[in-house]
């Protein structure tokens, strides 16, 4: 069991951990005391034995009470150098170390204690260095500076990614209608290990008795695809389709038994798949973690124009400039609910609110087809004008 302590509020489930070494790495290079606030608010990840220092370090605690305790520990004889230390970490630096005499009641090791802030990606990390007298805990502190952070860190990225995953794997759970739930299962896949050991595990999320359940399978029953699939099971025939973060790459998949999609309507499921597609991409603005960096370009209603080029080399890494687009034209925020009913889920929109124009982004579609067929398509369940497609780069190129 790994000396840490680990929760996501949001998310039904931890993360899976995708490198143990990650962790051991950090206690040995920065000891056994140590925290992350994610988004220097919440304590999201800390070691077990923190709680030697900090007493009443749990989940609930934030950054700011942090540096209430430590204004509590700090000797009044040191005040003055606190409050100097606390206006300091309010801002968050880059790096912050100081060392203080503390009345602690647990141990005489625990009378002096070096603290060490730095930024991480995720949010402040947090290091105590106890010792018995200022030089120990400066000594300590001084090793500290010999540290390549950003190796320790790299480690940890695997995890954070997991744990933003999981939130939106529990925006998921939350938004499944009741009436499907039973009959529904979920999965997506995640890597564990280091890259030169990686081993694929693929998730499994079912709901049973009203709880929802996660368990893990070394395979998938059937292969992986962006489009939706049919598929039989025993006596069951189930489908298959993906639930996009905004339109862009899949989370998760959903499984959901023909007789239980039957019951509750093909037009109100597909309405739950927008709606987690739009929630989700909401979320994951806040995120830090490189896969769902795309989200910032986010309005509300689909992508700002800035996006198309960098959400397009998501699609198509190789050639993103060749990517097929659609503009559409004459529309106002009251003309989105009618786009998104004639596009597919899978099919990212980007709007230019001044000119009112709106764009298309078309996944895995050639110029021809989409002159053909998507075009053609979109003018008859249209309202207002749309244009023929071109390159993503010819686009770009004439705004």
């Amino acid at each position: 069991m790994l000396p840490w302590k680990i929760h996501v509020p949001d998310a039904f489930f931890s993360p899976p951990i995708p490198d143990k070494h990650a962790f051991s790495h950090l206690i040995n290079a920065l000891g056994i005391y140590q925290s992350v606030f994610r988004d220097n608010a919440r304590l999201e990840l800390y070691s077990r034995y923190q709680t030697r220092v900090w007493p009443d370090a749990d989940h609930t605690r934030t950054y700011e009470d942090l540096l209430s305790f430590l204004e509590g520990s700090v000797l009044s004889s040191e005040r003055t150098q606190f409050l100097n230390f606390q206006e300091k970490a309010q801002s968050c630096p880059e790096i912050l170390s100081e060392s203080f005499t503390f009345s602690h009641p647990g141990s005489p090791d625990f009378s002096h204690m070096g603290v060490l802030m730095r930024h991480s990606p995720w949010g402040m990390h947090v290091v105590f260095a106890p010792g018995r007298n200022r030089k120990d805990t400066e000594n300590i502190l001084s090793s500290y500076g010999k540290v390549c952070w950003e190796s320790l860190w790299e480690g940890l990225s695997s995890w954070f990614e997991e744990e933003e995953t999981e939130r939106l794997a529990g925006e998921a759970l939350r938004m499944i209608p009741e009436e499907i739930a039973e009959g529904t299962v979920l999965y997506r896949t995640t890597a564990i290990g280091p890259a030169e050991q990686r081993v694929f595990q693929h998730l499994v999320y079912s709901q049973k008795k009203g709880k929802w359940d996660r368990r893990f399978l070394e395979e998938e029953t059937i292969p992986h695809s962006m489009k939706m699939q049919a598929y039989r099971d025993r006596h069951e025939l189930f489908l298959r389709t993906n639930l996009f973060l905004g339109g862009v790459f899949p989370v998760m998949r959903i499984d959901i038994q023909y007789r239980t999609l039957e019951g509750y309507g093909l037009y109100r499921f597909r309405d739950f798949l927008d709606r987690y597609s739009r929630q989700s991409v909401a979320l994951a603005r806040s995120f830090s973690t490189a896969p769902f960096q795309f989200a910032k370009y986010w309005t509300g209603q689909g992508y700002s124009m800035d996006g198309l080029l960098p959400i397009a080399s998501i699609l198509s890494p190789e050639d993103p400039s060749s990517l097929v687009v659609v503009p559409v034209w004459g529309i106002t925020v009251f003309s989105v609910e009618e786009i998104r009913k004639a596009i597919r889920l899978s099919d990212p929109l980007f709007f230019d609110w001044e000119k009112g124009m709106g764009l298309v982004l078309l996944r895995d579609c050639s110029m021809d087809d989409a002159k053909k067929v998507v075009v053609p398509n979109l003018v008859k369940k249209l309202s207002f004008p749309v244009d023929p497609p071109v390159t993503a780069g010819t686009f770009m190129e004439s705004r």
